[in-house]
């Protein structure tokens, strides 16, 4: 029997499809009947059990998993706990003097999981689905799958890994017959955040967008709390000391967390906001005079929700993104799915409503992705074994549709490759009742066979026989199933898009493989040169501007040579598997000389130690700051006075912290790196105003509900993707005509609103008319803040503290009034007020920097 398996943050879950007959004596299952799949309980009865990890110092054979593990926490000892955070990382997990990588940690959940559903069943469990965030990098997921092999599971299909909201949106449309239906899930759990728009039209579903944090979930909730605590203590007089190398220090933390877990779940069952719970820690903190440290204080959920209004920000700026990669405004949702223990917590319906006011529903939050990787483990292709070869079939037991794909592959026993030449010959046939369909020849070491277009009975299921044939004409291997056609009885399809776009790095420049959002499966086909006479080929592979890992190509026989072509065919399959092959081209000829698999590698991200962040952020800081002083350009030093100073902000605080985060300074200090020293744009137009009037487009678009608005969202949309890919590969032609194909969008909504943002559709008047509109906006923002500053200029502290930031503004403004009379008197009114609305791109964010100069009267 195969399983479904969430492997959670902070909680795990195991389930299978139906109602099966547990072993006498073991716990009952919790039986989901919305969506016909049952929870295995722990032999402690729990439907979800802690994600920690814990083993005697003293004595490696002595392993907890689960409460007994956390339990060890209360003991003041330091098990293992949010270790899914760190996979895909080089980061090492301490208990006592010992060190875990994330992946053996998740192996020893993955294994004692395994165990548990054996006992319960009384049957060996082989394979399983086991889910992961949508926003897991490649690494992550790769080593979640390499866990769960060590684990003792057989994963060699590529749809035994699945993204956790794809699982959720499966189990809740199980009971759900709207049709079509619109779905945005709020995947809020431990330590990562995921969301994704799922759409429901004719039976199948589909993921339309995705976003998220896999750094962002309740463990930095309970951080904020633990913060808290310290600062009060701090604020009294009493210093709380760290050391990450000692146990009893690792140990205190721990049960710190514990602590602020226990008070989030009681402010979440609390009435009201305004109800405080106490939080106590007693003879858990010692103070740097060595003095034990009694803390007990209360707090209400008011206070609770503002330490975590920040990462609920976050959250709802996830959403945004995802509806608009989506093309759909929140009103088109039918509901927000909560999912995920975290999204308990009223803080999370508090915000959703208030930024989207749609429809919240929670499904069962912590057991819902298990159920749906459960539905998912019963669909999962039989295997079916003769002789030396093994035959797995991608076939569907019922289908929506009339026709469809009969599709497999032909592989050892042992899950290896078969040798080479021994599908020579091999060939499989299909036979439909009486009915023989045809042959299919094996041609390659994948051994993947597909008939197409079978057509299925309309009444009653439809029986097929699989034959694999050697060259002499033996049958090898036989295998019967059966596919009934309805629209009822089986899992619905999910038809899967690319969470991330993926480019792979040629001779030739970058290359797209797949864009964010595209349906899978897709497929490209690149050609790069060989540099010298290597035995083999490596090509990057990129996710947005980090090389994540490589593909390779070797075997590369000698008499190819330096400068052979080697083209190489990508595949992301539908499960979103990344596979392919290559064939090497003689030097100046079509001869192939070689064929061969490709292997992808994704390797762990190294995390610098603390101390070396460190050092790189404030010789960061130290940049941006001069920068912002010294940098001619006004919006350079709006960007570094504004979005670099909030994240050195952020980066100070994650620094503060009393056990910091490395994952999360390590992305922060990226982004400032990013900031202060800019990779150089070679292109023309530069891709700061093409994002410049990406922004302004779209403003318009979603201030506007007209219908004939509704397609050109999507249009900008695709704008988007297609000016991404350009610059990211370097493409300038394709760079010129999307740049040329926005400022036409630009000029099409500015046809549907006048230039006051009425609706209206006449035509523009002439540019010197718009100019002087235009200038008049400058000119109010002048007026602005020279009043400001007349109200201000007293102050003792004004030319020190106000004056440069308001010299900053005017400079600014001065920007804005250069490119105001550098707009042509004789250019066509549309064109005239495309260019002039970039020009007053920053107004608002202006307008801010002047009442901000408001605000520092009290802040002087």
């Amino acid at each position: 029997m195969d399983i479904g398996i969430d492997l959670g943050t902070t909680f795990s879950v195991i389930a299978v499809k139906g109602r099966p007959t547990l072993v006498d004596g073991y716990p009952d299952g919790e039986y989901l009947a919305h969506c016909d799949v049952t929870v295995i309980r722990t032999p402690l009865g729990e439907t979800s059990f802690p994600s920690v990890f814990w083993v005697n110092p003293e004595n490696a054979q002595d392993v907890l998993i689960g409460t007994e593990a956390k339990q060890k926490a209360l003991e003041g000892d330091s098990p293992i706990m949010f270790s899914k955070r760190s996979i895909g990382t080089d980061e090492q997990l301490k208990i006592g003097a010992r060190s875990y990588s994330a992946r053996q940690v998740a192996t020893e959940l993955l294994a004692q999981m395994k165990r548990w559903a054996e006992q319960a069943l009384g049957q060996p469990v082989r394979r399983a689905v086991i889910t992961h965030p949508a926003y897991f990098d490649r690494n992550q997921v790769t080593e979640t799958k390499e866990a769960a092999e060590a684990a003792g599971f057989d994963m060699r299909l590529p749809e035994q890994m699945m993204m956790e909201p794809a699982a959720a949106a499966l189990a809740f449309l199980q009971g759900e017959t709207k049709d079509p239906m619109r779905v945005m899930t709020y995947d809020l759990g431990g330590g990562t955040f995921d969301v994704t728009v799922v759409e429901r039209r004719q039976g199948v579903i589909s993921i339309r967008a995705y976003d998220g944090d896999h750094l962002l979930g309740g463990y930095n909730f309970d951080r904020e709390l633990i913060q808290w605590i310290l600062e009060r203590l701090k604020a009294g007089g009493r210093v709380i000391p760290y050391d990450d190398s000692d146990p009893v220090d690792r140990g205190r933390r721990a049960r710190l967390l514990h602590i602020a877990e226990t008070v989030k779940l009681r402010l979440s069952e609390q009435r009201t906001a305004k109800v405080p719970v106490e939080v106590k820690a007693q003879d858990v903190l010692v103070d740097s005079d060595g003095r034990n440290v009694l803390f007990a204080e209360r707090i209400t959920g008011e206070t609770y929700a503002l330490l975590i209004k920040d990462h609920l920000d976050k959250t709802i700026a996830c959403c945004r993104r995802a509806l608009e990669k989506a093309g759909m405004g929140a009103d088109e949702l039918d509901m927000i799915l909560l999912v995920g223990g975290s999204t308990r917590g009223p803080w999370v319906q508090d915000a959703l409503k208030q930024a989207f006011n749609v429809k919240t529903e929670s499904f069962d939050p912590d057991l819902c992705v298990a159920a749906g990787a459960a539905i998912q483990a019963a669909g999962l292709p039989p295997v079916a074994s003769g002789s030396d070869l093994e035959l797995i079939l991608h076939v569907p037991s019922v289908s929506v549709l009339p026709t469809v794909t009969v599709a497999g592959q032909v592989r050892a026993p042992s899950g290896e490759r078969l040798k080479r030449g021994a599908w020579d010959g091999l060939s499989v046939a299909l036979t439909r009742g009486a009915e023989k369909i045809g042959s299919f020849k094996l041609r390659d070491n994948e051994a993947r066979f597909a008939f197409s277009d079978m057509e299925l009975l309309a009444d009653g299921p439809t029986d097929f026989i699989v034959h694999v044939i050697d060259a002499k004409g033996v049958e090898r291997l036989t295998h019967s199933f059966a596919i009934t056609y309805g629209a009822q009885g089986g899992p619905e399809p999910i038809s899967i898009s690319l969470p991330k776009p993926l480019y792979l790095e040629t001779t030739d420049g970058m290359q797209l493989i797949a864009e964010e959002g595209r349906p899978l499966p897709t497929r490209c086909e690149i050609k790069t040169k060989m540099r010298w006479n290597e035995s083999e080929v490596s090509i990057p592979v990129y996710q947005d501007d980090a090389m994540i890992g490589e593909i390779h190509v070797d075997g590369i026989p000698p008499e190819a040579g330096a400068g052979s072509l080697v083209v190489v065919n990508v595949e992301i399959t539908e499960n979103n598997e990344i596979r392919g092959d290559a064939k090497v081209l003689q030097r100046g000829g079509s001869a192939v000389v070689a064929q061969r698999p490709v292997h992808v590698k994704f390797p762990p991200l190294v995390l610098p130690e603390l101390p070396d962040l460190r050092a790189e952020f404030e010789a960061l800081e130290d940049r941006r700051r001069q920068l912002a002083v010294l940098s001619d350009d006004p919006e350079e030093r709006l960007a570094l006075e504004g979005k670099g100073a909030k994240l050195a902000k952020t980066l100070g605080r994650l620094f503060a912290e009393q056990a910091p985060d490395r994952q999360e300074i390590y992305r922060a200090k990226k982004e400032l790196d990013v900031l202060v020293n800019p990779p150089k744009d070679d292109m023309e137009p530069p891709r700061a105003q093409f994002r410049q009037l990406i922004d302004a487009t779209r403003e318009m678009l979603l201030d506007g509900s007209d219908a004939q608005l509704v397609p050109l969202r999507t249009m900008l949309k695709q704008i988007e993707a297609d000016g991404n890919d350009a610059f990211t590969t370097k493409n300038h032609k394709k760079w010129g005509t999307t740049n040329e194909s926005l400022a036409k969008l630009h000029q099409k909504v500015i046809m549907l609103l006048n230039p006051r943002g009425e609706r209206g559709g006449g035509d523009l008047p002439p540019a010197p008319v718009l100019k002087g509109w235009a200038q008049q906006s400058a000119d109010a923002l002048r007026a602005t803040l020279a009043e400001e500053c007349r109200k201000l200029e007293s102050l003792p502290a004004y030319a020190v503290r106000i004056k440069p930031r308001a010299d900053a503004i005017a400079a600014a403004i001065d920007k804005i009034e250069a490119d105001i009379d550098k707009v042509a008197d004789d250019l066509e009114p549309n064109r005239a007020w495309g260019l002039l609305q970039v020009a007053l791109r920053s107004e608002q964010q202006l307008k801010q920097g002047i009442h901000d100069l408001k605000h520092s009267v009290t802040k002087v």
